[in-house]
């Protein structure tokens, strides 16, 4: 699968292969935001695509977030999917081999109708912050939800 380049695509494909490397400083988590139509999907599916061809997974990597995304007529995609993949992470880096994706914080979880869409947010980004979560984390949201995020991080004193 061909992505066209954009200078997100060209960064992204440069994260990745710093991940790869075992580049000391090279962060763990992105997260990609602005409004609708502005290219982050077709950047994460880039990043996805740049993980399994540096990685040697010959299309498996992507085949499984595919599978993931495989929905029934008229149902939502999730909300966040997770694949292991050994290879994606250099050993001894102290990352698990996981990439947690997020491709749209803007989704309320399904199996938690009483969270919101920030409140996620703010959880998954905790999580990387406190190192309980040390996977790779690939994030879209919009700006609205980026900012009521903030703003209960802030009421919440996180």
């Amino acid at each position: 699968m061909l992505f066209r380049s954009t200078p997100l695509v060209e960064k992204l494909s440069s994260w990745v292969q710093s991940i790869l490397a075992g580049v000391p400083g090279t962060p763990s988590a992105v997260l990609l935001v602005g409004g609708p139509g502005n290219g982050k999907t077709d950047a994460v599916e880039g990043a996805i695509a740049t993980f399994d061809r540096l990685s040697g997974a010959g299309g498996r990597l992507v085949a499984k977030f595919a599978t993931q995304y495989q929905i029934s007529s008229g149902a939502l995609p999730p909300r966040r999917t997770e694949v292991e993949f050994n290879g994606i992470v250099p050993d001894g880096n102290g990352m698990i081999p996981v990439i947690r994706l997020v491709q749209d914080a803007t989704e309320k979880d399904p199996s938690r109708p009483d969270e919101t869409a920030e409140s996620l947010l703010l959880e998954e980004l905790r999580a990387i912050r406190c190192g309980e979560y040390n996977g790779i984390y690939i994030g879209c949201v919009n700006r609205g939800i980026l900012a009521n995020t903030s703003a209960l991080a802030i009421k919440t004193s996180d």
